[in-house]
C-alpha cells in the first residue's frame, strides 16, 4: 500500500491548498486545482493501487480557510466511498490527524 501524507499546516489560500495537494500526491500537470478536479483525480484511473492518505495540519489553517478545508476533506471522504464501493477491497483509506 502506498502511503501519502498531506500537510496543510502552512496553507494560506485556496490556491496554496491545491499546490500542497498537487505536490504531496504527485498529481499530473493537468490537475485543475479545485474541488471538482480533486474529486475527478481521486475517482479516476489515476489511483491504480491501494493508497492511504493521511491529512495533517488541518487544525492550523487560518480561520478564513476552515470551511474550504472541510470541503477538501468531504471530497476525500466522498471519493473514498466511491472507490471502495467499486472494488472488492478498499482502494483508498483517509486518515485525518
Amino acid at each position: 500500500m502506498e502511503r501519502v501524507t498531506i500537510d496543510l499546516a502552512n496553507v494560506e489560500t485556496k490556491d496554496s491548498v491545491h499546490v500542497v495537494l498537487k505536490s504531496s500526491m504527485n498529481l499530473p500537470e493537468y490537475y485543475g486545482g479545485n474541488l471538482d478536479a480533486l474529486y475527478d483525480i481521486l475517482t479516476s484511473s489515476y489511483i491504480k493501487k491501494r493508497v492511504e492518505f493521511t491529512i495533517i495540519g488541518t487544525d492550523k489553517v487560518p480561520d478564513n480557510l476552515k470551511s474550504y478545508i472541510q470541503g477538501v476533506l468531504s471530497v476525500f471522504k466522498d471519493a473514498q466511498d466511491k472507490m471502495n464501493h467499486k472494488s472488492d477491497s478498499s482502494l483508498m483509506l483517509i486518515q485525518i490527524r
